[in-house]
């Protein structure tokens, strides 16, 4: 059988390093070949120009996408999401993918999806058939299920639901995330050497801190984004938060900007535009808690056995830890859920989200389903 191109897209740090066991597998696999290409956040210097990370851990890069966003407005993000769907388009025609593997609900993931369905390439998705109603990404995920013939799922609730929206469940394999994998095979950093890459101590309570823009929700995300940086300053002085860049998605330009204002007027609030999988996961494994709104608060860090104060609206839906407290994005409320995750026994925490082999598992269906030029059109599945 001749080898099969596997597209893999990836739009930022957050993706890209759920990704990479999957990624690393389709590279040692003798029957694949994996063009990876880069597109949003990556691309951006505001963000880090995070495709350097990508190559830096060895992956080659077979196209950047250009679709940046400032993160000011749904204009600008619908606007973007087009001029990935041309971007794409044009990379596909010229090189024709075999498969299309996508993960998530970004809307730049979902460029990737329209182009790949319209040019009647099949598409492989990681983590569909889960609900996140207080974000316009719930919709962008369905979507990108029903434009995919093969779905990898992170949990039975998420595959049911595959079933119900009419996919076929020969097609639905619940496999687990493969952001747990990477917390297995990693050798993560010991606390000085996360200190001395984050460039300050990290007191004697962490708080790795990520806050989003929910933009289904009714409220003003600046607003609530306020309510958590006013919590985080009011803290004890022995309790540092560092804090990573909202993403690109509408609002979140104002909420960067408002974080590099609370980490000038504070020293016990860190803020770095990206820190890598790497430092992530070694900043969690040395962490009392997370806090925000990512989605990370509840796919990683349980596997940590730390808490997850989880702010808002933006992952309702979504299967949650024994180990996740959720609380509305008010100063006080949000006090009062880190003292009580202060004060919580995680070490009995059961992930809902598989056991850290999901890697291997994808990458045996994939085996399966080759050559992927025999995966036919698409029905509607009447159950």
């Amino acid at each position: 059988m001749q080898r099969q191109i596997i597209a893999g897209v990836t739009g930022s740090r957050a993706d890209f390093g759920i990704q990479k066991p999957v990624l690393d597998a389709i590279l040692a696999e003798p029957g694949f070949v994996l063009d990876l290409y880069v597109t949003g956040m990556h691309l951006s210097s505001r963000f880090g120009n995070t495709v350097e990370e990508v190559e830096a851990v060895g992956f080659e890069i077979a196209g950047r996408i250009d679709c940046e966003t400032t993160g000011g407005s749904h204009e600008e993000v619908a606007l973007s999401t087009s001029a990935g769907m041309a971007g794409f388009t044009k990379a596909w025609s010229l090189k024709r993918p075999d498969l299309v593997l996508l993960l998530g609900d970004r809307f730049e993931t979902f460029a990737a999806a329209s182009a790949a369905y319209l040019l009647n390439i099949p598409i492989a998705h990681i983590a569909g058939g889960d609900v996140t109603s207080g974000s316009l990404d719930d919709g962008l995920r369905h979507a990108i299920s029903k434009f995919s013939s093969l779905h990898f799922t992170t949990n039975e609730e998420a595959s049911a639901r595959l079933v119900r929206m009419g996919e076929d469940p020969a097609t639905v394999h619940t496999t687990g995330t493969p952001a747990l994998d990477s917390i297995r095979s990693l050798e993560l950093l010991s606390r000085d050497e996360v200190e001395r890459r984050v460039g300050a101590p990290l007191g004697k309570h962490l708080l790795v801190v990520t806050f989003h823009p929910a933009t289904a929700d009714k409220g003003s995300p600046i607003e609530q984004f306020g309510e958590l940086l006013a919590a985080l300053e009011a803290l004890p002085t022995d309790h540092v938060s560092l804090v990573t860049y909202a993403n690109a998605d509408s609002g979140g330009a104002a909420l960067n900007q408002a974080l590099v204002e609370a980490a000038a007027r504070s020293p016990r609030i860190i803020a770095r535009e990206s820190l890598g999988q790497l430092l992530y996961l070694s900043a969690l494994r040395h962490a009392s808690m997370v806090v925000g709104n990512s989605s990370s608060g509840l796919y990683e860090a349980p596997s940590f056995s730390i808490p997850t104060i989880n702010i808002g609206t933006r992952q309702d839906g979504r299967l949650k830890a024994s180990s996740v407290i959720d609380c509305v994005p008010e100063r006080d409320a949000i006090l009062s859920a880190i003292g009580r995750g202060l004060g919580m026994d995680c070490r009995e925490t059961v992930s809902p989200y598989g056991d850290g082999d999901a890697t291997d598992r994808i990458l045996r269906i994939l085996r399966s389903v080759a050559p992927f030029r025999q995966i036919g059109s698409k029905v509607f599945f009447d159950s």
